[in-house]
């Protein structure tokens, strides 16, 4: 059966042993976990951003809630669990994936916004567009949708050239602007 939802714990209400903090390189750092009913399934260290069937998508970077003098920032890193088994799928971050495990998002490693739209199929990462931005969301059909400057785009499913299209250009002569899209 399909778990209900996925989530991001902390441990945030035990501090424990304040001296072992320092020596614990994942003290506090957040958990994906999947939820049914009341049962919890651990699928490791990072942040969950999206859930589609048995594919659960989001990043590692590290981040805790206790920060440790000194410590080295560390770089992000685009995550996907299939089945409980977690694949690090490049640098950035994956906020939606679709029903065959396409995955979609940015490719900056420092969380800064200055990454490129990108998807992960099979293993690649495909850059979508050098501008920066990021893509939120991908349709069952492939259809890509997200932010890049200050403008929404679209990438439909059905264009095997991944040609990028901003929402604005489709609106004609709205005076709308639609700055983002993230279903």
């Amino acid at each position: 059966s399909w778990w209900t939802f996925a989530a991001n714990a902390n441990y945030l209400d035990s501090t424990g042993n304040l001296d072992a903090v320092e020596h614990d390189p994942h003290t506090q750092e957040n958990q994906a976990i999947l939820v049914n009913g009341s049962s919890t399934f651990k699928l490791g260290y990072g942040a969950v951003t999206a859930m589609r069937g048995p594919y659960v998508v989001g990043y590692t970077n590290g981040e805790r809630l206790v920060v440790i003098t000194g410590e080295p920032s560390h770089k992000s890193t685009a995550l996907e669990w299939t089945a409980g088994r977690r694949t690090a799928l490049g640098p950035g971050i994956a906020y939606g994936v679709n029903d065959r495990g396409d995955a979609v998002g940015n490719n900056d490693p420092n969380l800064a916004g200055q990454g490129a739209p990108t998807l992960w199929r099979a293993g690649r990462a495909v850059r979508l567009t050098d501008a920066p931005g990021s893509a939120y969301a991908i349709g069952d059909d492939g259809t890509i949708v997200g932010q890049i400057n200050d403008s929404a785009f679209l990438v439909r499913g059905s264009d095997t050239s991944r040609k990028v299209v901003r929402i604005d250009k489709l609106l004609g002569k709205s005076p709308w602007h639609v700055n983002a899209a993230y279903a």
